[in-house]
């Protein structure tokens, strides 16, 4: 049990510090939409980000790689991925997407990118904005795991893609990825002369039971690969803007190097001391949460069978609307049939016909779901306001769990009978009552905190 406490923000505190999340929300509506955690920022953090404010530090930054931002991940990436990094090879950048346009921009043949779906929403727009083609590579519908399809990736090569993006742990799945999955991937890009950039940001977010493996570490990736990382998503400090770009290979770095400021000169100071802060003092804080977001899985895993016992989770994502263009936001409503059991709420699985339509000249389509399904919802065209927002009807307490509806390109439906729920759990003057879901997948290998690490539900 860890010592360091992680303290719940109160409904006040979060409209306060999560404007985006909890700020543009009624009263009575609870947001889900957006990975960022419920929790109170680490005190070594406050305590570093308090003293570079009092001293002024409002500056430019220093516009150079290594320093003691380099010395910090690096030696938190030894202590927690036994890797052995070269500080001096850590580039600062903005933020994760930023870096990782950087690198396709700088290091990448011309020529399309394969984006493993679902995937993180902005990665949609990552071709478009670099100018170039994707290729989606769609996850087996029929997999329990969602593992890595390395043939797909291997089918995108051969047609002339020259960049794999890949997102290690994966978001939004929540799948880390196996190094033999990241052996066959190394020799799949090897064999057509390819490069890998990997998306590592929800590495220290890894859940008891999987195992971080950064791309970089395996052997024979160090000539066509980069990793993008960041301290933002683990001790939720995004809006301070400091990433990292990491190298294992001396030409790649100072193919970066050399790219003028203005490819990338938008990172803070303030995120700067931030990151320093985390990689060097926020190991215990890191490990209260991990320890806390193993128990909310835990409890999940027990509360979803016993509230909805006929549910079942299913992943779907909705393809790009234009080229180029982000996944549009899709709430996942919760219908009825009467064609259900007696005394069910759900319908039986059957095929049903994606909301959206074709999309000409794409590369992918609309699959069904990777999770055992015995229900089946529809999906429409959603305001981005009411998107991720479990909307409730009776004020704060026992309301109503009719819908669930979640903006991401991969989401997550529930088709539930009406449970009684409360408010978010940091609220102490109630005993949160969630649905359950008796499709849940078990935590065990291959999972990790992605998901777990956007609510505080205790």
């Amino acid at each position: 049990m860890s010592e360091v406490a992680i303290r719940d923000y109160t409904d006040e505190q979060a409209r306060a510090a999560s404007v985006l999340k909890w700020g543009l929300v009624p009263e009575g509506v609870i947001p889900a939409w957006v990975a960022e955690m419920d929790f109170a920022l680490a005190p070594p953090i406050a305590a570093a980000v308090e003293r570079a404010v009092r001293d002024q530090l409002t500056s430019y930054p220093v516009f150079a790689a290594g320093g003691e931002l380099g010395s910090a991940y690096a030696a938190f990436a030894a202590r927690h991925f036994g890797q052995d990094l070269d500080p001096e090879q850590v580039i600062p950048t903005a933020d994760v997407t930023m870096g990782v346009r950087i690198a396709i921009d700088v290091l990448s043949e011309p020529g399309p990118i394969v984006l493993p779906a679902p995937a993180y929403d902005p990665q949609f727009g990552v071709a478009h904005v670099c100018r170039r083609e994707h290729i989606l590579v769609e996850a087996d519908p029929d997999s329990p795991t969602a593992e890595l399809d390395v043939a797909g990736i291997d089918a995108a090569l051969r047609r002339g893609a020259r960049t794999v993006l890949l997102t290690q742990p994966h978001n939004p799945t929540g799948r880390v990825y196996r190094r033999s999955e990241l052996e066959a991937l190394r020799d799949v890009v090897a064999r057509h002369g390819a490069r890998v950039v990997s998306d590592e940001i929800h590495a220290p977010l890894v859940l008891p039971g999987a195992e971080h493996v950064s791309y970089l570490s395996v052997p024979g990736t160090t000539g066509h690969a980069v990793a993008v990382v960041a301290a933002s998503k683990a001790f939720n400090i995004a809006g301070l803007k400091c990433a990292q770009i990491v190298t294992t290979d001396r030409g790649t770095f100072k193919r970066l190097e050399a790219e003028p400021t203005a490819r990338n000169e938008s990172w803070s100071p303030l995120g700067v001391v931030a990151a320093v802060a985390a990689y060097t003092d926020g190991d215990p804080w890191l490990a209260a949460l991990i320890e806390r977001l193993d128990a909310n899985r835990a409890l999940l895993g027990r509360l979803l069978p016993e509230h909805l016992p006929r549910g079942r989770m299913r992943a779907r994502w909705r393809r790009p609307s234009s080229p180029g263009s982000t996944c549009g936001h899709t709430a996942i409503p919760i219908r009825r049939s009467r064609r259900s059991p007696a005394g069910s709420n759900c319908r039986p699985a059957t095929p049903i016909t994606p909301a959206w339509p074709d999309t000409p000249g794409s590369t992918s389509r609309p699959h069904r779901s990777a999770w055992p399904r015995s229900c089946v919802a529809s999906a429409r065209p959603c305001d981005q306001r009411q998107s991720g927002l479990i909307q409730t009807r009776s004020g704060k307490r026992a309301k109503s769990l009719s819908a669930l509806t979640i903006a991401k390109p991969c989401s997550m439906q529930i088709a539930a009978s009406t449970a009684s729920v409360t408010t978010p759990a940091r609220r102490s003057r109630s005993t949160s009552r969630l649905p359950r879901i008796s499709g849940w997948p078990e935590p065990g290998p291959g999972t990790h905190a992605a998901g777990a690490a956007n609510q505080s539900v205790t």
